[in-house]
């Protein structure tokens, strides 16, 4: 965010900013985000690990009772899967966890041991690790940012960014298992992902949101070009009346990043491979 630079009759830019903020159509950058009013979670306890092994053995239990009883519907999947981890809940090396899968919308059975393997894989290849003295600077600095900022936010949007900075979140990583790739050394190809929700976003979503709203009050179509799903995709290729002995389609695998291809990179490439 920078100030504009706009010269008044009385040079006073500072009083014009509150005689803005003062009058009730000023809305800030008109993303009508306001707080939460969350809550900080309490410290764990050093027995909460312990505690969620109990109770997801009992709730295992529960389910097992009722798939033996049959006085409540269950259906195959969650039979199976409820099966699976009744027989595994007592082994030595941990049993089995559920992880989601990646494309497939689905889950599946990983042991434990595995999925523990793959994390740490994962982390020691790509992850960096952050001390506490440094996270400490990002929210300082962030807390200083939003003083820089606030003449142009409402209110509400000012609880906002403060209620998120305040909740220090960082969110957890997670593993994502390819079950519709094939397997590489025996094992499942991995997709790791970190959400981009830690506590320093809300400036990305509060200048997202306000940039949407000028775009849309200036009725700018940016969208034209996005594919909103797979559906959406097809009807818009079909209008295209494509030969599949005529016309190429190029497709790009995302691994890391996701780079912008050029056109004439795209012909190139296609006059290669078809010569």
């Amino acid at each position: 965010f920078f100030k504009p630079k706009i010269k008044y009759a009385n040079n006073d830019y500072s009083s014009k900013i509150k005689e803005m903020k003062l009058s009730e159509g000023f809305n800030g950058l008109n993303t009508n985000l306001r707080p939460m009013f969350r809550k900080t979670a309490p410290w764990g306890s050093d027995h909460l690990e312990s505690f969620l092994h109990v109770l997801g053995r009992r709730l295992l239990s529960t389910l097992k009772s009722l798939r033996d009883s049959k006085l409540s519907p269950i259906n195959k999947k969650v039979n199976w899967l409820t099966k699976k981890l009744c027989a595994t809940a007592k082994d030595e090396d941990g049993g089995q966890i559920v992880v989601p899968t990646d494309k497939t919308n689905s889950t599946m059975l990983v042991p434990t041991k595995d999925y523990i393997h793959w994390m740490n894989s994962q982390l020691k290849g790509v992850a960096k690790e952050i001390d506490n003295h440094r996270m400490t600077e990002i929210y300082t600095d962030a807390k200083r940012m939003l003083k820089e900022v606030s003449w142009c936010l409402s209110k509400k949007e000012q609880v906002f960014i403060s209620e998120t900075l305040d909740s220090r979140a960082v969110p957890t990583p997670k593993l994502l298992v390819k079950d519709h790739k094939s397997k590489k050394n025996r094992e499942y190809q991995q997709r790791f992902i970190i959400p981009a929700t830690n506590f320093s976003a809300c400036f990305l979503k509060v200048g997202y949101l306000g940039l949407k709203h000028v775009l849309d009050s200036n009725k700018v179509k940016y969208s034209s070009l996005t594919i909103n799903s797979s559906f959406h995709l097809k009807n818009k290729l079909k209008k295209k009346k494509l030969h599949r002995l005529l016309d190429s389609i190029f497709t790009i695998d995302i691994v890391n990043m996701y780079p912008s291809v050029k056109i004439s990179t795209i012909k190139l490439a296609i006059e290669y491979f078809t010569t």
